[in-house]
């Protein structure tokens, strides 16, 4: 059991932040409950020799139970949603702390109305265009099957964080509406 990092749900209105101050202050909640998680990562057997299976295991692992939020949009953290459950910003901040904490570079990503996590890539690897998506080739970093997407120049494997953990598959599958906000410009993706 994970315990309790925060001892009340964080209050923040996301229709009174701009979306690119709203994506850094959860970064930062994430951040936060990052430094706290590394150890337990290890407890629980989800580290793994390298980072791909280390975010795999994670993804797979993480028992995202979406809550809708009836009374505004309130953001916790990561604690806080495991044991109760939240929407889309609370579970984005529980995904990229966990793979934060497993040394993996995510970023949350806010979109109208939603919010995701993102995985930057390296770049100078060759692709190939797949229905229209660009996929990475590179097994050693990342898997043929896993989608990715071109944001501002550069590649990022979008990890959608409110799929139960019976819908997936692969990281980076669910996330056409994503890449939808992305090709509209209203994909804001917070600063290391």
């Amino acid at each position: 059991m994970i315990p309790v990092f925060s001892p009340n749900i964080v209050q923040r209105r996301l229709l009174r932040i701009p979306a690119p101050q709203a994506a850094q202050v959860l970064q930062g909640m994430a951040n936060q409950d990052a430094q706290t998680l590394a150890v337990q990562l290890q407890a629980i057997m989800l580290w793994a020799p390298s980072q791909m299976q280390r975010l795999r295991k994670i993804w797979q692992w993480l028992p995202t139970h979406y809550e809708r939020e009836m009374d505004g949009d309130n953001w916790q953290y990561t604690a806080d949603t495991l044991q109760f459950g939240g929407d889309c910003e609370d579970w984005s901040v529980a995904l990229c702390s966990h793979l934060r904490a497993a040394s993996i570079d995510a970023r949350i990503g806010i979109m109208p109305d939603h919010a995701a996590v993102f995985v930057p890539l390296g770049v100078g690897s060759k692709y190939v265009i797949k229905e229209g998506f660009q996929i990475r080739l590179n097994p050693e970093l990342i898997p043929d099957t896993w989608w990715t997407m071109t944001y501002e120049g550069r590649i990022w494997l979008p990890l959608e964080s409110t799929l139960k953990p019976d819908e997936r598959g692969f990281p980076g599958e669910g996330t056409a509406d994503i890449r939808g906000w992305a090709r509209k410009g209203q994909l804001w993706i917070a600063a290391a």
